[in-house]
């Protein structure tokens, strides 16, 4: 259940960052959302499995059904100009709403298996990285919708509630992880940096501040790894070597 919650935050992610493409050209087709549905939801799902030993039709699968209701839930309580979900702007929404899961079901399956099948080794630097990523930036836009529902302003009015989303993606992420990996845990707030540079047209003046953004955050996620391996990732890995299971065998295809 811990890696549906977080493959399904991974696949939010992984769609606003699949979209930004999208944005940045300035391209409006109706069917590029579909497309961000998908490609999102393949890299989260590939990720995922490529930092533990998970069932691409199980955990994948429901990660992929779990973000819908993510973003249903986000973009229906605090609706975005530009990340507004699909189903609430066409005529019939729920039968959108089928075939947008069913998509993101789909395509999180398939990108899990074949994730499966090109990688070599199980939570690489690079795979938690990447997932570090995709997590801070489905925490980022699930807080900020959250904020909007709730407290009636966005989380950029309150500068101290930015810094959530780092701690929060990487404690999630080093209480899975199989290995201490604190500062590669901590790491996904670089690739929020990268993504809010794309945002806008880079200027050597952005870069430079994101740069900056980037030192200081990196840190911070680093204590949330901390935090997470200390109090339930090595108690995980414990368990699992005294049940002489290096890894969860029922999770093993």
């Amino acid at each position: 259940m811990p890696w549906v919650v977080v493959g399904a935050v991974a696949v939010t992610g992984g769609f606003v960052l699949a979209l930004r493409p999208f944005a940045l050209a300035r391209d409006v087709s109706a069917w590029l959302p579909y497309v961000a549905h998908a490609l999102g939801a393949a890299v989260a799902g590939a990720t995922i499995v490529a930092c533990a030993p998970l069932r691409p039709s199980r955990e994948p699968l429901a990660a992929g059904v779990l973000a819908a209701g993510f973003l249903a839930m986000t973009f229906s309580v605090a609706p975005a100009p530009t990340f507004s979900w699909v189903p609430a702007r066409v005529d019939h929404p729920w039968v959108i709403v089928v075939a947008v899961v069913g998509a993101m079901a789909a395509a999180a399956t398939a990108g899990a298996w074949l994730g499966r099948r090109v990688t070599r080794s199980v939570a690489s630097a690079a795979a938690l990285s990447v997932l570090g990523g995709l997590v801070t930036i489905g925490t980022l836009v699930v807080l900020e919708h959250t904020a909007q529902a709730f407290l009636g302003a966005s989380m950029f009015s309150r500068p101290w509630l930015l810094l959530l989303p780092f701690p929060i993606a990487a404690f999630a992420i080093q209480s899975l992880a199989p290995a201490y990996r604190p500062w590669v845990c901590g790491s996904g707030g670089l690739t929020l940096m990268a993504w809010t540079v794309m945002a806008r047209e880079a200027t050597a003046r952005s870069i430079a501040i994101n740069a900056l953004a980037a030192l200081v955050i990196w840190p911070i996620g680093y204590v949330g790894a901390r935090l997470g391996w200390r109090l339930i990732g090595r108690r995980r890995v414990t368990w699992h070597r005294e049940a002489g299971q290096e890894i969860p065998a029922a999770r093993l295809q």
